[in-house]
């Protein structure tokens, strides 16, 4: 496991960009896991399958104007 934690990450680069770069992907995770979790949110409240598709985009297009979604 260390080898391919130095592999991706070498320890050239330092703890800090260490850090910095799982943090990154907790949050891409974070962001795929809301993504996905939007129209699945929708659809326990309503059957319109246009809705359910458009949550999505709602959700990409909203982000910087609502962060708090």
């Amino acid at each position: 496991m260390s080898r391919i934690v130095d592999v991706v990450a070498p320890p050239r680069m330092g703890t800090a960009f260490r850090w910095n770069l799982v943090s990154s992907w907790v949050a891409q995770v974070g962001d795929g896991i809301a993504l996905a979790a939007g129209p699945l949110l929708v659809a326990t409240q309503t059957r319109s399958p246009v809705l359910i598709a458009a949550a999505p985009a709602l959700a990409v297009v909203s982000g910087p104007y609502c962060p708090a979604w």
